[in-house]
């Protein structure tokens, strides 16, 4: 279209958003984006950055790393503003990313450098880049490091909510140390936008339409589909093949927009990848990131590898093989969502955001395996990754997608695509056999700064969950884990933090420095779950108080009380069974801390234990 003026220049994102304050138009200030959005994003920026930094570099150094193209970012300016018109999803994402950054970067002078792209401080009040009255609460919430109260917000800040928790959910931990300046240092200079500025809607709007032409732009899986049909020269085969796709990509959609992609690249990952990028700076990206980024073209380049020389190839390829994988996914996809009986593990390992396991089981089926051979092996690599996650977290090593998809590929490429059960079985445990078990570490806990927030708080969610279940009663971990608002579990301390400060009951005996007794009070022994209200309210009293109150909390919080050892017995009856030496405790000592720490490591191993991997290993072994 024709548009009187524009200007176009390269910026860093420092240039960008230094000092600048951006308005978004009414109609345009929803914030949609997803889990996955944010992770390919995060996945994008810091292998990117990976391949270039090494841990002997000086900081300035960086200046030589190559450089990273973030897109273009839309703007008009009217009334001497500038408004954002394509781009606010992108730059919405990255203030996030910068706050959290921000929060995560321990000196001073390197939070001064970002603290400006974020927000300007003019008398005294904050003004942030991206100018939107409603989000000023959740962002300044979010730098303050407070919780805040979602439910009355409107859906956008919802949305950014759950992309900030995803943001320190997915990125790497190994990037959280002395590599964390190098990284911010080059996300700020080196990743650039072009901006492109128009000086009236009308005219910023004729540029948005022609940079996203959708008539023209067909996504890879509908080139796929043409590859495929188009080698099927049977009329009355072409059109059945062609029905069968519409009828797949229906039920895909039904479950969200990416489901389709996410399908084809996962099964294609899954059972037939023969290659990955090697983990160095400029290494070439190999057959699991050619699938990632457009499966069309290599499914087109590797037609003889996939059987599809002849039209029969072609046929079943859809008919048979699409089929059967469309239809696993989907059965995943929906116990990812809510709880089922004997895939529990896959509800568990989503909520960690372990997107992994989707390649890791659909590599271990064969297309002729029954619906009965499929749920087992479904369950089997479902639990091998429960146990996997708990246990590395437990040792403090990373469950995020960069520090494990070289690895998990390797395995399932090279141990479990289209293995038969036993071996399947085998594999997972020999596995598993190179992660130190439980009790090989000393207790883990909340670390410094409190990153693992959301781990502990799963874990915790976790032990209630099974105690519950081993107690005959519904386990809760749903309630745990979603519940929002003030009905929102919070992970709470047994000790309050002002009982070193305040000297109670001789705390400074037990610890005489301040650092141990923070450390201890962070031990998994001395945590809780408790809802957000009720915590709000006690939890700066003494121990004896709070004993009072876990009587009415959840089975986790009662062990801690006379009355769960009481007219109880199908927890009494667990205890036999299991032989775990819980017992009601009157007062919180260093003694019974150590006391606790053992019983949950030994909690632990029960609930993720090697057992789980034999043919009938379920997830409660006080019923298999």
């Amino acid at each position: 279209g024709a548009v009187k003026k524009l200007d176009g220049k390269v910026s860093s994102i420092r240039e960008l958003l230094f000092g600048a304050r951006f308005g978004i138009d009414y109609y345009q200030r929803e914030y949609r984006w997803e889990r996955r959005q944010v992770e390919e994003l995060i996945d994008d920026l810091t292998s990117q950055f990976g391949d270039d930094h090494d841990p002997s570099h000086p900081r300035a150094k960086v200046r030589d790393y190559r450089h990273y193209f973030l897109g273009a970012v839309i703007t008009s300016e009217k009334e001497g503003r500038r408004f954002l018109i394509d781009g606010q999803q992108r730059l919405t994402t990255l203030s996030l990313l910068l706050i959290f950054l921000l929060r995560a970067l321990p000196g001073s002078e390197d939070q001064a450098n970002i603290r400006p792209l974020i927000y300007a401080e003019k008398y005294g009040t904050k003004a942030f880049t991206i100018d939107v009255e409603e989000r000023e609460a959740l962002l300044q919430a979010l730098l303050n490091g407070e919780t805040f109260e979602a439910s009355a917000a409107t859906d956008a800040v919802r949305t950014m909510l759950a992309r900030y928790n995803d943001i320190e959910a997915l990125f790497p931990a190994d990037l959280l140390g002395d590599s964390l300046p190098f990284f911010v240092d080059w996300l700020i200079e080196n990743v650039q936008l072009v901006e492109i500025t128009a000086y009236s809607d009308e005219a910023a709007y004729t540029i948005f339409e022609t940079m996203n032409d959708r008539g023209l732009r067909l996504t890879p899986a509908e080139m796929l589909k043409g590859f495929l049909l188009a080698n099927i020269p049977t009329e009355s085969q072409r059109n059945h093949c062609s029905d069968v796709w519409k009828r797949l990509e229906q039920q895909l959609l039904g479950i969200d927009k990416e489901a389709q992609a996410d399908c084809l690249k996962a099964w294609l990952r899954a059972q037939h990848a023969q290659s990955i990028r090697e983990r160095r700076a400029q290494a070439a990206d190999q057959d699991f990131e050619l699938i990632g980024r457009e499966f069309h073209r290599w499914v087109k380049d590797h037609a003889d590898l996939l059987g599809l020389s002849n039209e029969a190839g072609f046929v079943a390829f859809i008919q048979r093989e699409y089929t059967f994988f469309a239809g696993v996914y989907q059965k995943i996809r929906q116990a990812s969502e809510q709880l089922t009986a004997g895939l529990e593990a896959i509800y568990f390992n989503h909520s960690s955001g372990f997107t992994l396991q989707l390649p890791l089981m659909l590599s271990a089926l064969s297309l002729d395996d029954t619906p009965d051979v499929v749920e087992s092996k479904l369950r089997l690599v479902a639990n091998y990754v429960d146990i996997t996650i708990h246990r590395r977290i437990w040792g403090y090593q990373a469950i995020d997608y960069s520090t494990n998809y070289y690895r998990m590929f390797t395995l399932l490429r090279d141990k479990l695509r289209r293995r038969p059960l036993q071996e399947l079985q085998q594999a997972l445990c020999d596995d598993l056999a190179s992660l130190p078990d439980f009790d090989a570490l000393p207790a883990w806990g909340l670390t410094r700064g409190r990153m693992n927030r959301p781990q502990v708080k799963r874990f915790l969610a976790r032990l209630t969950h099974e105690l519950e279940q081993e107690s005959g009663q519904p386990g809760r971990y749903v309630e745990y884990i979603t519940a929002s608002g003030r009905q929102a579990y919070e992970v709470e301390h047994i000790w309050a933090e002002q009982s070193w400060a305040e000297d109670r009951d001789g705390f400074r005996t037990w610890y005489p420095q301040e650092e141990n007794f923070r450390e201890a009070r962070n031990r998994i022994g001395a945590l809780l779950l408790i809802p957000k209200s009720i915590n709000a309210s006690y939890s700066a009293q003494p121990f004896a108080q709070k004993r009072s109150q876990y009587v009415t909390q959840n089975a986790l919080a009662q062990t801690f009380c006379d009355q769960a050892f009481q007219n109880n017995p199908a927890f009494l009856a667990f205890l036999q069974r299991s032989g775990l030496p819980f017992q009601s405790e009157p007062e919180f000592t260093p003694e019974v801390l150590e006391r606790r720490n053992q019983l949950y490591t030994r909690f632990a191993q029960r609930i993720w234990s090697v057992d789980r991997l034999s043919p009938g290993g379920t997830n409660d072994q006080g019923n298999s």
